[in-house]
């Protein structure tokens, strides 16, 4: 199965969350899919641990080694379409490429963030729950 992965179960991986053994679990055998904004994100969450002073800058490489060891196919983004759902449900950019890549790729998203997947529903795209 095809599976657009968003940040938050990216980053729920790296950074050892709670929720990891279910999200390695239920992605075991899928093709994984995200857009290419997806590293820039990862490195915003990293940048954004350092300033809280939850992580050092050894734990913010083994989190940027550990994103290069997924097997994640980075997609491009329809800049056009994605701007148009950002518009639409009032999301964020980021959010949106989420959207537009399930939406391209007629797949299931996997996200934690309860307000991608109820605009996602909105949007008709499926959801993995879990």
């Amino acid at each position: 199965m095809k599976l657009v992965v968003d940040t938050s179960v990216v980053l729920a991986v790296l950074f050892n969350e709670p929720e990891r053994d279910v999200i390695l679990s239920v992605t075991k055998g899928c093709e994984l899919l995200a857009p290419l904004s997806l590293p820039v994100e990862v490195g915003n969450a990293i940048s954004l641990a350092f300033k809280k002073r939850r992580i050092d800058l050894g734990q913010g490489e083994a989190v940027i080694d550990g994103l290069s060891k997924m097997k994640i196919r980075f997609e491009g983004i329809d800049y056009i379409n994605a701007i148009t759902i950002a518009h639409k449900y009032s999301i964020y950019a980021y959010d949106a490429y989420m959207m537009d890549l399930a939406q391209r790729e007629r797949c299931h998203l996997f996200s934690l963030d309860a307000k991608l997947k109820l605009m996602a529903k909105e949007a008709e795209i499926r959801i993995l729950e879990v």
